[in-house]
């Protein structure tokens, strides 16, 4: 894997707060819902945030028919020219890591900027650098 952020499932507060600086850094808007970070919370109120984990080798990449997708740096980044709006990346992710931005269908896929890291109440999120690439 490059590098990603990671988060301790047991002891994030499940508060949200990355999905709302994420969508505010990246989109001016405070929107869970184009956060390229996710969380996904479970019946028994476990939450797992879930972002990019660049895979090595990455299924999204290598199933990208246009190389919309690319590693830059060891992270997954989208050139939105590219992109044919095909949704093959949010399909393939093994982490359920990539979703599509609700009105331009593009895919929202964590740059790992680290906004979320400093931002964490609970600093459950941390950064993990691992370049075998």
């Amino acid at each position: 894997m490059g590098r990603h952020l990671k988060v301790n499932p047991l002891v994030c507060t499940g508060c949200r707060i990355h999905e709302s600086v994420c969508s505010f850094v990246h989109y001016g808007v405070i929107n869970p819902a184009v956060s390229r970070a996710k969380t996904k919370r479970f019946d028994d109120s476990r939450d797992e945030v879930k972002f990019c984990q660049n895979c090595e080798p990455a299924p999204c990449i290598d199933n990208c028919s246009t190389l919309a997708l690319r590693k830059k740096e060891g992270v997954v980044s989208i050139d939105e020219e590219l992109c044919i709006l095909c949704g093959i990346c949010e399909e393939i992710c093994p982490y359920e890591a990539v979703s599509l931005h609700p009105e331009k269908k593009t895919p929202l896929i964590c740059e790992v900027c680290e906004k979320c890291v400093t931002i964490c109440p609970s600093g459950v999120i941390e950064l993990k650098e691992d370049f075998r690439e």
